[in-house]
């Protein structure tokens, strides 16, 4: 939801590539990361796959990604569509921040988030359909 309705503004209506998380662990640990980090994040509710709802600790080391379940406090709360799109690489967090997608609980959780799940070049599908 917008938090000012008005300022929208239609510049342009089209249809774009679509992709949904099924499971967390093995999406977030399949991926390379742009930069190696350490973030913690909580899924409230995904009623469609309930075994995503948790606290996740993902530690990323380029290549090399590893995603745990714990019972600590979170850098940030994220739903599953904003998860989607950022592990896609073509959504910044800061904007899925600003659009109410995550709610950083932590200083530097969404830059952190932004840096770990940037893509260079971003991802482009040539192919309309």
């Amino acid at each position: 939801m917008l938090a000012n309705p008005r300022a929208l503004r239609i510049t342009r209506q089209s249809d774009n590539l679509w992709a949904r998380i099924l499971d967390v662990q093995k999406a977030l640990e399949g991926r390379a990361y742009e930069v190696p980090g350490e973030i913690t994040f909580t899924i409230e509710d995904d009623r469609m796959c309930p075994a995503n709802v948790g606290t996740w600790r993902l530690a990323a080391d380029g290549p090399a990604a590893q995603l745990s379940r714990i019972t600590g406090p979170a850098d940030l709360v994220i739903d599953i569509p904003a998860l989607s799109s950022l592990y896609l690489g073509g959504m910044s967090a800061r904007d899925l921040a600003q659009a109410g997608h995550l709610k950083p609980l932590t200083g530097d959780a969404v830059g952190k988030l932004a840096r770990m799940f940037r893509t260079d070049p971003e991802p482009h599908n040539s192919f309309g359909f």
